[in-house]
């Protein structure tokens, strides 16, 4: 387990190894088992500017901190996520083939390129 204290607040998440994100809608706690084959997992816990729970996620996969956009959590790691930061709501995408190499925003279209695709390989669309 891991232990977050912020402003004399503690929060408890699953894992070993965690960080915190700021963003505006919130901050991120993120806790998870990197590298472990028998435990790949993601605990988050999204709270609000007064420290109070927004959201919380659990997912069976170790996925970590991509980059964030226009109110979405990019989050990846053999899969995409994004999350919506008020929400807590969430969409994924995952490769048939190919590690993922990269991902990119651009209006409501997200592109994610893979080792054995183009540069641009993949194209999920967000409602």
């Amino acid at each position: 387990m891991l232990i977050f204290t912020i402003h004399e607040k503690t929060y408890t998440l699953r894992g070993f190894f965690g960080e915190y994100l700021c963003f505006p809608e919130g901050i991120l706690l993120m806790a998870g088992y990197p590298g472990d084959p028998y435990a790949p997992s993601t605990d988050m816990l999204f709270l609000d500017s007064f420290l109070n729970k927004k959201w919380e996620r659990y997912l069976g996969r170790s996925v970590w901190f991509k980059y964030y956009h226009d109110g979405k959590i990019i989050l990846g790691d053999g899969c995409v996520y994004w999350i919506e930061a008020e929400t807590g709501n969430f969409k994924y995408f995952c490769p048939k083939t190919g590690l993922i190499t990269d991902v990119k925003e651009r209006g409501c279209l997200s592109y994610v390129a893979t080792a054995e695709g183009c540069s641009l390989g993949s194209v999920f669309r967000k409602v």
